[in-house]
């Protein structure tokens, strides 16, 4: 039995549709236009 879900997904290009923590979270990122990352890597240099 399929189930049909009748809630609009959040979408991440659409702040409005994320929940508080979820903004909280996400507000502000800015993906770097050289790697695509999302966030600064960790670089550990023992």
């Amino acid at each position: 039995m399929t189930t049909v879900n009748s809630q609009q997904r959040p979408d991440k290009d659409e702040p409005a549709s994320l929940s508080f923590a979820s903004q909280a979270v996400h507000a502000g990122n800015v993906i770097d236009a050289t790697t695509g990352a999302i966030r600064t890597p960790i670089v550990s240099r023992r």
